[in-house]
């Protein structure tokens, strides 16, 4: 089966983004990468083009069997539940998977 990404958009607002990035990095990520089947992450901001979300989060498992435990796991209902603790009343995402195609 070939990998997966699931992508993560946001919204954060200026007055957040610092404490946002440094729990986002610091716990966040070293937490979701923590489980089984997980092959990378990244971050990125946006740069231009017209997207209301101005980050993205990418986490690539190692395929799509891989992904739905992850989605369907208490680790991820943990992890979902302390985003929202924290940021769920100030910032927005949306969440979509790709499976790859090419190469």
């Amino acid at each position: 089966m070939p990998p997966v990404l699931f992508q993560v958009k946001f919204k954060v607002p200026k007055a957040i983004q610092a404490e946002f990035d440094r729990w986002y990095a610091e716990e966040h990520i070293p937490d979701v990468i923590g489980f089984p089947g997980y092959v990378s992450a990244r971050r990125y901001r946006t740069l231009m083009g017209d997207d209301e979300y101005n980050e993205v989060s990418l986490f690539e498992f190692r395929d799509e069997a891989a992904l739905q435990r992850y989605l369907t796991s208490d680790h991820r209902k943990r992890v979902s539940e302390e985003f929202d603790k924290r940021f769920g009343t100030t910032t927005e995402r949306i969440r979509i998977a790709y499976e790859q195609i090419y190469p």
